[in-house]
């Protein structure tokens, strides 16, 4: 995670930086991740804001992700049981009868990164094949044996939007839904695996899914968007020009400030400089991927 930076970075200690990472496989080779033709983009005066920007960002590789939904994972045996012995027992039962399905988008599509973390579910977390099911069909277990559990896995939070439409989207030939299931079933337990989570959509999913206990494998303060008045992103006397440096810049390479999926402030208004080797996310600056009109994009969304 980026730390609090020095108002001057040297250009190539920024680069050296980013070629170590690739070097060591942390980020991947170019052309997916390019951070000098992404500082091309930008004059003589604004580069000490983009290397501000290029210092503050996060790649997250397969490995990387696989360690953090692992350690999301077991991070629910603290909520199994008081004491250690118990707690053992617990946990064990605990995997031996999960129902482990994942987040779906607002609009369902079988490109949707649920799918492959479903998988993971398997290959990293260890679940047998038949304990991982759809939607419909963990709904439909869950109401055969309310006292099993519910596991759902996913990579990203930014708004907690995907995950309360997945909470409460009707499934089946009858209006019916996990939130509907778990209000009619308190003593029913479900549980939410993100690799990273903001803030900000925890708080929304407390607030809507309140039934659903969420272990992250790490949480993002509002800090960590480029335009927090005590944004980690940028030095002190830049926490202004900072912010005002990423609307220009974006405005001027054809980004648009229409409140759309596209804003240039990042969905919701996350203004966050991370992306996954699967996926960039919309709460990330469009700043950092977009490649219309001769934008060099830093790293590129598929």
């Amino acid at each position: 995670m980026p730390t609090q930076p020095s108002t001057e970075l040297s250009r190539d200690l920024v680069l050296n930086k980013c070629k170590a990472f690739s070097d060591f496989q942390v980020w991947p080779l170019t052309p997916r991740v390019n951070p000098e033709k992404w500082l091309s983009n930008f004059d003589d005066d604004e580069q000490p804001f983009a290397l501000h920007l290029l210092n503050s960002f996060m790649f997250f590789s397969d490995a990387l992700v696989d360690q953090l939904l692992t350690a999301a994972f077991q991070n629910l045996s603290n909520l199994m049981a008081a004491s250690a012995s118990s707690r053992s027992w617990a946990w064990a039962h605990f995997c031996d009868r999960a129902i482990v399905s994942h987040v779906a988008g607002e609009s369902p599509h079988s490109t949707d990164s649920g799918h492959l973390f479903a998988r993971k579910a398997r290959d990293v977390l260890g679940f047998d094949e038949g304990q991982i099911l759809s939607n419909e069909q963990a709904l439909t277990a869950l109401r055969a044996e309310p006292s099993r559990p519910l596991l759902l896995v996913d990579d990203f939070v930014g708004s907690g939007k995907q995950l309360i439409s997945t909470w409460r989207r009707e499934t089946g030939d009858r209006p019916d839904c996990y939130d509907a299931f778990f209000r009619e079933h308190p003593d029913s337990r479900a549980y939410y695996c993100p690799t990273i989570c903001t803030e900000h959509g925890l708080g929304q999913i407390n607030t809507h899914a309140p039934y659903l206990d969420v272990s992250p494998g790490n949480l993002l303060s509002e800090r960590y968007s480029v335009f927090h008045p005590e944004s980690l992103v940028w030095p002190a006397d830049m926490v202004t020009s900072g912010p005002a440096f990423v609307r220009r810049a974006s405005l001027r390479a054809g980004v648009p400030a229409d409140g759309s999926r596209r804003d240039l402030h990042g969905v919701d208004r996350l203004g966050l400089t991370l992306a996954f080797h699967h996926s960039v996310p919309d709460a990330t600056i469009p700043l950092l991927h977009w490649s219309q009109d001769g934008w060099w994009p830093l790293v590129r969304k598929s």
